[in-house]
């Protein structure tokens, strides 16, 4: 049985212009896996760097949502595998998490 570790923190930890674009594109944005819903996103940060390009920046509220998740040292279970948590879900009605950056919008 998989056991996914999945934090859930505000929308305020993501830019409007990034909120809007995650809203409109879903899982087509150029960042990262995302499935949006009308409260918020769920989002899997594992591998940004690898999405980078000429044309494709990461916005730095995804880097420091990532950077957060990893410090929290969550894991997840796959068989007798424990992998590193990369899916965190953003709510609009969860509270900002200290020390993780807010957007006022």
């Amino acid at each position: 049985m998989e056991i996914h570790s999945l934090p859930v923190i505000s929308t305020a930890h993501l830019t409007e212009e990034v909120a809007a674009l995650l809203t409109k594109e879903g899982n087509n944005n150029p960042w990262c896996p995302c499935a949006s819903w009308e409260y918020g996103f769920f989002l899997h940060l594992d591998d940004l760097e690898a999405r980078m390009s000429e044309t494709v920046t990461i916005p730095q509220c995804l880097i420091d949502i990532r950077d957060w998740l990893r410090a929290k040292n969550l894991r997840s279970t796959c068989g007798d595998t424990t992998v590193r948590a990369d899916w965190v879900r953003l709510d609009q009605s969860a509270d900002a998490e200290e020390g993780l950056p807010a957007y006022d919008w």
